[in-house]
C-alpha cells in the first residue's frame, strides 16, 4: 500500500511541473469524475456500415491529467442488430493531459495495441475544445488525432453554449510522421472535411454533447467520386465529485495524440512464389467477413497488406479473384465476390494510389465491384 503513496507523490510532483496554475479553457475540471456515451460509425456511398459503441468515463487523476476508460463496448458491422462485444477496448486505460483545451501528452499501456489506442485518441479529440470558443468565433491551428489542423470555430447559439466547427484535412500536418503523404492519393481527393457541433454547460465548464461528421470524396476517375463518411457521438451521462484517486501505475509509454501507425518489420517477399499464400489469406478475410467485419482479422488483413506492398504485379491475383479460385472449402462464389473485390481494392488504396486506380479500371471490366 505505501508504494502506491509514493508513486502518487512521485507523479504529483511530475505533474506540477506540465500543468498551468490555472485553466479557464478546459472542458474538463478537477475533483470530478465523468460519464460520457460514445457512437461512432462509418458508411460508404453504397451503404456498407459499422458502427462502435461504448461507455466513456473520465476521471480526475491529479494536477492537469485526467484517466479516461472505455466500457461496454460492441461493434456492429452487420445488417442486423447483433453486437459483438470488443473487450480489447477495455483493457486498458489512457492517462492524458489537458492543458487550456489541448492534449499535449498522452500515456498509455505498452501492451495497448495501437489500433485499440487510435480509438481512443478519436475519444480524447472531442475534448480539444476552448470554453472560449462560446464567445467569439476563433480561427486558429488545432492539434488533435489528425494532426495540426486550421479550424474555424463559431457560435450560434451562444444562450445555448453551442458552437460549430470546421476543418479542411486536406490542410493538416503531422510533424511526428515517418513516412511522406502519398502524393497521389492526396491529389486525388476532391474534399476531405470535418464538422462538429458542440453543446457546452458554460456554468459547469463541462462538455454536454459533441456531433461530428468526417467526409471524404475521392476522385477515382474523371467523373467516378467515391466518398467515405464517419461520425461520432459524444453525450454527456453524469458526473460527480471523485471519492478517491485512480492509479495509473502501468501506463509509461509516453506518446501524442495525433493518429499513430504501427511500425512492422515485415521480411521481403518473394511475391512471384507466394500467390497461393495471397490467395489462401485473402480467403481466411472473406470467409471471416461474410456476416460481420471482426477486429480479429486486423493481422490477417495488415499481412494481405503486406503482400500487396511487396508485389510487382497485381494482375494475378486480380484474375484469381474474377475467377473466384481463391475460395477453399465449399463456400459458394457469387455472395463473396463483392466483399473479395473491396478487399483487394480497399489494400491498393492503402498501397499507393495510382496503382489502385489503374487496378480498379481493371476490377470494373471484372463487372463485380
Amino acid at each position: 500500500m505505501r508504494s502506491w503513496y509514493y508513486l502518487l507523490l512521485f507523479a504529483g510532483h511530475v505533474f506540477s511541473d506540465a500543468c498551468p496554475p490555472l485553466d479557464h479553457e478546459s472542458v474538463l475540471q478537477p475533483g470530478y469524475d465523468y460519464s460520457y456515451r460514445l457512437e461512432s460509425g462509418a458508411s460508404t456511398q453504397d451503404e456498407h456500415k459499422i458502427s462502435v459503441q461504448c461507455e466513456v468515463s473520465i476521471s480526475h487523476s491529479d494536477g492537469c491529467f485526467y484517466l479516461l476508460r472505455l466500457h461496454s463496448c460492441f461493434l456492429n458491422a452487420s445488417q442486423n442488430a447483433d453486437h459483438r462485444p470488443l473487450s480489447e477496448l477495455s483493457k486498458y486505460p489512457i492517462l492524458f493531459s489537458l492543458v487550456n483545451g489541448e492534449i499535449p501528452e498522452i500515456y498509455t499501456d505498452e501492451k495497448d495495441p495501437m489500433y485499440c489506442v487510435n480509438i481512443k485518441r478519436s475519444v480524447l479529440s472531442a475534448f480539444v475544445f476552448k470554453l472560449s470558443y462560446v464567445t467569439r468565433t476563433v480561427r486558429e491551428l488545432r492539434t488533435d488525432i489528425q494532426g495540426t489542423c486550421p479550424l474555424t470555430s463559431a457560435t450560434f447559439d451562444k444562450a445555448k453554449g453551442s458552437v460549430r466547427t470546421t476543418k479542411d484535412i486536406r490542410r493538416c500536418v503531422f510533424p511526428t510522421h515517418r513516412a511522406p503523404r502519398n502524393k497521389d492519393l492526396v491529389q486525388s481527393i476532391s474534399n476531405s472535411t470535418v464538422e462538429c457541433e458542440y453543446g457546452v454547460n458554460t456554468e459547469s465548464k463541462r462538455l454536454e454533447k459533441v456531433d461530428c461528421k468526417e467526409r471524404h470524396a475521392i476522385q477515382l476517375e474523371p467523373f467516378t467520386t467515391a466518398s467515405v463518411q464517419s461520425n461520432i457521438l459524444l453525450t454527456y451521462v453524469g458526473s460527480s465529485h471523485q471519492t478517491e484517486r485512480k492509479v495509473f501505475s502501468s501506463l509509461s509509454r509516453k506518446t501524442h495524440i495525433i493518429f499513430e501507425s504501427e511500425v512492422i518489420q515485415n521480411p521481403p517477399l518473394d511475391t512471384s512464389r507466394s500467390l497461393p499464400a495471397a490467395k489462401k489469406m485473402l480467403s481466411e478475410l472473406v470467409e471471416h467477413s461474410m456476416v460481420e467485419i471482426k477486429l480479429s482479422t486486423i493481422p490477417q488483413f495488415r499481412d494481405f497488406v503486406h503482400w500487396i506492398k511487396s508485389s510487382s504485379d497485381l494482375m494475378p491475383l486480380l484474375e484469381v479473384v474474377e475467377r473466384c479460385s481463391y475460395l477453399t472449402g465449399p463456400v459458394a462464389c457469387t455472395p463473396l465476390v463483392k466483399v473479395s473485390t473491396s478487399l483487394t481494392g480497399n489494400n491498393l488504396f492503402y498501397m499507393n494510389f495510382s496503382s489502385y486506380l489503374f487496378e480498379l479500371r481493371q476490377i470494373r471490366k471484372f463487372k463485380k465491384m
